[in-house]
């Protein structure tokens, strides 16, 4: 491209040191936009005898960077990626597999061992610039709300680790969910916006082998005071609670019964009772009517011992 500087502009000096640089760059996470852009352009300039080696690192590494932006939750699990797919970031009416069709033609041959080939990679890299620049205003705005979520996320477990203290874990739940749904009214998609931060703080990185892992787990809560007596038990009542809302909203009537089902297989009638709590306060979940989740919850689920979130 015009605009770009390549190797045949520049001094040996400098494509060398701008091989170093690349090098410095490989184990350092993606921030913005801006720093895929970067990398870019340094693959245009680099020479040396390692530089093939490290131009086949950095085109893996801006081809996965991009695929997982624009195509994170798609085609995967019903609650695997939750609150990360791009559709969640982007304008209304976004449909990011057509659109960025052009992207992933374009940056697939990063990863290819054409890369090592100078001339092959200053093709493969002009192209793959030319159109990051013209899918630029959505993968800002992707960058933009995968960082946000991340920083909600993490506000969310801290403030789910000072609700520890409580004793009424009925209360600690009202509150929890009062502070996610305050958290999410800038999002274009505010109700799984809500619901993906508290599958991920109280539950973990999915229902099954990430339960109770993951970078935002707030930590495993057990107790039940504060919740109606038939919903009770000496497990962690929150999360099962956190799990029915995430299902009822998500699933809906046939996935709560699933649920049920598994809890009645398993003798745990104060879990089935829970998910048709659960269902009750959630399933008409909406982005019109997400602020109200948590005062359904306490009808819902909570006995008189709990008040307004606070």
């Amino acid at each position: 491209m015009p605009d770009d500087i390549l190797a045949q502009d520049v001094s040996i000096e400098v494509r060398t040191n701008a091989t170093r640089l690349l090098a410095t760059k490989l184990d350092r996470p993606f921030r913005n936009i801006g720093d895929v852009i970067d990398q870019l352009q340094l693959l245009l300039i680099i020479d040396g005898s390692n530089a093939g080696r490290i131009a086949a690192q950095a085109g893996e590494s801006i081809y996965n960077v991009l695929h997982s932006l624009t195509h994170s939750g798609v085609g995967m699990g019903m609650f695997d990626g939750f609150g990360w797919a791009p559709k969640e970031h982007l304008p209304k009416g976004s449909q990011p597999r057509i659109e960025f069709y052009r992207l992933y033609q374009a940056t697939r041959p990063l990863c290819s061992s054409s890369m090592l080939r100078p001339d092959d990679r200053r093709d493969i890299v002009s192209g793959a610039l030319a159109q990051v620049r013209a899918d630029l205003p959505n993968l800002r705005r992707l960058f933009l709300g995968v960082h946000d979520t991340h920083l909600r996320r993490l506000r969310l477990k801290e403030y789910f680790r000072q609700q520890m203290a409580l004793p009424n874990r009925g209360q600690m739940l009202v509150n929890i969910v009062h502070f996610a749904a305050h958290q999410v009214g800038h999002t274009n998609a505010p109700a799984n916006m809500m619901m993906g931060d508290l599958f991920a703080v109280v539950i973990g990185d999915d229902m099954l082998l990430g339960r109770l892992n993951g970078q935002y787990f707030g930590g495993n809560q057990k107790g039940a005071a504060g919740f109606k007596p038939p919903l009770r038990d000496r497990h962690n009542q929150i999360q099962h609670a956190v799990a029915g809302l995430v299902i009822a909203h998500r699933m809906g009537g046939i996935g709560i019964e699933a649920a049920k089902l598994v809890e009645r297989l398993m003798s745990e009638p104060q879990d089935v009772a829970l998910y048709e709590a659960a269902y009750e306060a959630a399933h008409n979940l909406s982005n019109e009517n997400y602020l109200g989740l948590a005062e359904r919850v306490r009808t819902e689920i909570c006995d008189n011992t709990v008040g307004k979130a606070r």
